[in-house]
């Protein structure tokens, strides 16, 4: 099933830094995961990636999809470092 997950999509993205712009043809869609620190909770959403080479990395998940479908899971790692942050 190879090729099946990916599209053409012709778009230029501003990364993070909001100053790098990646051209890209192409984007993957599919489910992306995460299993919470307890190793019990899952948190799972539709992502859309755009494709581009990045030395380093992997995978970026984007702050729409994480808005969309993580808000949760992006709270909940927030919260663990709160004890960290306050710790020090």
């Amino acid at each position: 099933m190879e090729g099946v997950y990916i599209f053409p999509h012709q778009a230029v993205a501003c990364l993070a830094d909001q100053t790098t712009r990646v051209e890209t043809k192409e984007v993957v869609r599919g489910v992306l995961s995460f299993v919470a620190d307890d190793g019990v909770t899952e948190y799972e959403g539709p992502v859309t990636a755009i494709v581009w080479n990045m030395p380093g990395l992997d995978f970026i998940v984007g702050l729409p999809d994480i808005a969309k479908n993580f808000v949760d899971v992006l709270t909940s790692m927030l919260r663990s470092t709160i004890g960290e942050v306050n710790e020090e």
